[in-house]
């Protein structure tokens, strides 16, 4: 995939304060120092610093969305992932649920929990397996989700609204080629 923004030596090393890593300081090696010859499947001084700073840029990102999510009265960004993500697609198990998000099963049974309790979310019979529940949203888990997750995201298209369409549909793209490699790895 072609960029179509300049990346530079210097890009790499800006950011907000705090992401000064030692891999970020390679990045200012001379041009004419050249470094011991990397073979297939090792991580060059170059590697390591994009690395460092995209890790360095995604916690700062999820530091911020969590500080804005804490400052509304109705509820975090966990619980507005998962009751958007139940709404975007067919009723599911749980456990589906807690796979499409990347949480551990006891944590999406908490999230399900508080979702029932407030009866933005309810269970109904699983037509393959009548012993199996899904989760479906309800009428009030859909006002929630214009009430109260919606602004959050609105939030996130006004940021964006500067960059021409075509790079914010390459940013999901590349984030979520990011995201899958990282599972993949992780694994």
């Amino acid at each position: 995939m072609v960029s179509r923004r300049p990346h530079t030596q210097a890009s790499l090393g800006s950011g907000p304060p705090g992401c000064g890593r030692p891999f970020g300081r390679a990045v200012d090696v001379p041009n004419d120092v050249t470094g011991p010859e990397i073979r297939p499947g090792e991580l060059g001084v170059d590697d390591l610093a994009v690395a460092d700073r995209i890790a360095c840029q995604v916690a700062v990102l999820t530091r911020i969305v969590q500080r804005r999510y804490a400052r509304s009265a109705d509820f975090g960004p966990a619980i507005c992932h998962a009751l958007s993500h139940l709404a975007r697609g067919a009723p599911q198990r749980a456990g589906s649920l807690a796979e499409a998000l990347c949480t551990d099963p006891s944590t999406v049974s908490r999230q399900v929990a508080a979702l029932l309790r407030r009866g933005l979310i309810e269970r109904c019979a699983d037509p393959s397996d009548g012993r199996a529940s899904l989760l479906a949203v309800t009428p009030a888990g859909y006002a929630a989700l214009e009430h109260s997750c919606r602004p959050k995201v609105e939030i996130i298209a006004d940021t964006l609204a500067g960059w021409p369409i075509e790079d914010r549909r390459e940013f999901v793209s590349l984030l979520a080629e990011l995201i899958s490699a990282y599972q993949r790895q992780t694994r």
